[in-house]
């Protein structure tokens, strides 16, 4: 048994930067390599899975071919179980970085064909975009494109997140060479984020690299720049010097932009090198022009004029006219295969169709008569039970109405019962006493009389529109017109209302709110929210004692407060405070009853007006309620981008 099965099973194909495509590591290749050496009891799958591994990390373009050439024969020899043509595909990558670009071609249509036989839809999309590459590299720019929207497709359709990614890296790659660095960066950005959400790293230094190319092309230097270093760091810890090379021509071409000719020529050379004692013809061709325009700046032109000999035949082996057209013949011939497979295709669906439609006719023809019976009678059936089911409906809407109505009534005569009739009754006593004052002309005794009376009718007239806003909000008929509300006037009117009330228990009452505070809210609602408060402030505050409102502007809210130094609430009843219960009756400081339901309006009425409440409370220190509701311009602005997105 071999001991290193760990290190074939780790490995997968993938394709990422548009110079590159697997899991690039020329470490792990040459780990590979020496396993490979010093194991001389290897099955044939386990040299297989060696070779294609060390073909699949090898940086080296001969490396690769060799290994790829390697795994394949091997395969083919021994009839192994395996899907060779994955290694294929790692054959013409060693050709493309040779700059054998017709050579690659060829194989990558080999394998798509292939892939596409056996059904196998990743690989025949990475198959896709190594097509695209090789067509970006002979600047057939239009071609590269469709290549790597039809790959992308099929990743998307395989939900394969890190092959979406690459080849989105590979498409924003091939619009910069397209002369597009606006388009370049919206798939490349996209398959940055992809990569950090799966934790890609070697995914993120080719997205941060190539985001540097563009932000280079755009003439954003300092950001290329920074893009560019954090790639190479990255790269350099994963030996991945194809990445690496073409990074540090184009920091070389940012520094030459700057005048920065010493620099500039450093990374430039660093670029040309690794590009030579790796093969990497494309590279070699660019890092070639770069030195060349330098050492011309520099006015070292014994040096440009070789440098820009050698640019010229870089040049030339990568681009010819004959290689082009066979390039084109290729694709021309892959695509009439493509099409002549779908016309056998359909010829066959078509036979075996034309042989269905007989027998389905005669299934028809013997069962036709049955078929229509039973669809007479489902159709009545089911035209009964629709009737049936609308009118179940019909009779549980109508249910639940007369059910809420009922609850409805029952509350308002339990309140009626109970609330009204004390103010009722203290009428009736007050009006005993004023005639008996009146017949003893007891005037000091009326004036103090008056202040009963105001207080009877002021708790009269609040649990009134208190129990009128409860039982129409029940209903769901209470109607809700947000608008600009300035709330220093409605806080205004609030300290009219309860100006005799809050003088008769010697209650300091106040207000501190900015002029310039505007919301968002519908004003009855609102000033029904701050009539209860305070009242319920009042009323649970002892003489002497003070009510304050205040507001405040925090974000895009409003925090109104209203605040008082009387009795408190206990933990208890705090949890319970929203909720609305007949029995659950308190008294204020002067005896005045406490229902519970202006409280329950509070409640409602702020969420009606998208707002919250809040309350903090110690016994016998005090009461705050907090309000926030939104403020009118925050308000506004949110309405008009909600529109805009629309």
């Amino acid at each position: 048994m071999n001991k290193y099965p760990y290190l074939l099973l780790t490995l997968f194909l993938i394709i990422i930067h548009p110079l590159s495509a697997g899991a690039q590591d020329q470490a792990l290749a040459d780990s590979l390599i020496t396993v490979l050496n010093t194991q001389n009891n290897l099955s044939d799958l386990d040299k297989y899975n060696l070779y294609y591994s060390i073909a699949q990390a090898s940086v080296n373009s001969n490396t690769r071919i060799e290994y790829s050439t390697r795994a394949i024969n091997i395969a083919k020899e021994k009839n192994l179980d395996v899907t060779y043509q994955t290694a294929l595909v790692h054959l013409g990558i060693g050709h493309r970085q040779k700059g054998e670009l017709v050579k690659a071609v060829e194989i990558f249509f080999q394998a798509a064909e292939q892939f596409k036989q056996l059904g196998k839809k990743g690989s025949l999309a990475a198959a896709y975009a190594h097509i695209a590459q090789t067509y970006r590299m002979q600047n057939h720019h239009l071609h590269s494109i469709k290549y790597y929207h039809m790959a992308i497709g099929i990743f998307r359709e395989e939900k394969d997140t890190v092959r979406v990614a690459s080849t989105l890296l590979n498409l924003g790659y091939q619009y910069l060479k397209f002369n597009k660095p606006d388009s370049a960066l919206i798939p490349t950005l996209e398959a940055e984020t992809m990569f950090r959400a799966v934790g890609f790293e070697q995914g993120v230094a080719y997205a941060l690299g190539n985001s540097g190319l563009m932000y280079a092309a755009l003439q954003q230097d300092r950001k290329a720049e920074n893009k560019l270093k954090e790639a190479i760091a990255i790269l350099e810890k994963l030996h991945d010097e194809y990445a690496i090379t073409e990074y540090l021509i184009e920091i070389a071409a940012i520094y030459q932009s700057r005048q920065e000719y010493s620099r500039a020529l450093s990374y430039a050379k660093q670029g040309y090198a690794l590009a030579e004692n790796n093969k990497y013809m494309e590279f070699l061709r660019d890092a070639s022009q770069r030195l060349s325009e330098i050492h011309a700046a520099m006015g070292q032109h014994n040096e440009a004029f070789n440098f820009l000999k050698k640019h010229n035949t870089y040049r030339d082996s990568l681009i010819n006219e004959e290689a082009i057209r066979k390039m084109a013949d290729l694709r021309t011939d892959y695509e009439l295969a493509q099409k002549q497979a779908d016309i056998d295709r359909l010829e066959v669906e078509k036979n075996n169709q034309q042989l269905m439609l007989a027998a389905l006719l005669i299934t028809l023809l013997l069962g036709s008569a049955v078929i229509f019976l039973l669809i007479k009678y489902n159709r009545g059936k089911k035209r009964a039970n629709v009737l049936l089911a609308k009118q179940k409906q019909e009779l549980e809407k109508q249910r639940n109405q007369l059910a809420a109505l009922d609850h409805t009534r029952s509350k308002l005569f339990s309140i009626i019962s109970h609330d009204l009739r004390g103010p009722v009754n203290s009428f009736n006593g007050i009006s005993s006493l004023i005639k008996h004052y009146i017949s003893t002309n007891d005037l000091i005794q009326l004036a103090e009389i008056s202040q009963y009376i105001d207080s009877s009718a002021s708790e009269l007239s609040s649990l009134l529109d208190n129990l009128l806003s409860w039982s129409v909000s029940q209903r769901g008929e209470f109607p809700y017109k947000p608008e600009k509300v300035f709330l220093k006037p409605l806080t205004a009117e609030i300290l009219g209302i309860f100006k005799t009330m809050a003088h008769a228990k010697k209650i300091k009452l106040e207000s501190s709110v900015p002029a310039d505070i505007a919301l968002w809210a519908d004003s009855n609602s609102l000033l029904t929210v701050l009539r209860n408060l305070t009242s319920n402030a009042l009323k649970f505050t002892k003489e002497g004692g003070s009510v304050q409102i205040t507001a405040a502007a925090k974000g895009a809210f409003a925090e109104i407060k209203v605040t008082d130094t009387g009795i408190g609430v206990s933990k208890k009843q705090l949890e319970s405070l929203s909720d609305f219960n007949e029995e659950k009756r308190t008294w204020g400081t002067a005896g005045e009853k406490g229902l519970g339901i202006g409280l329950k309006l509070v409640f409602e009425f702020t969420r009606m007006n998208n707002g919250s409440v809040e309350v903090s409370s110690q016994e016998g220190i005090g009461t705050t309620f907090c309000i926030t509701l939104p403020l009118y311009d925050a308000a506004r602005h949110a309405k008009v981008q909600n529109m805009k997105n629309s």
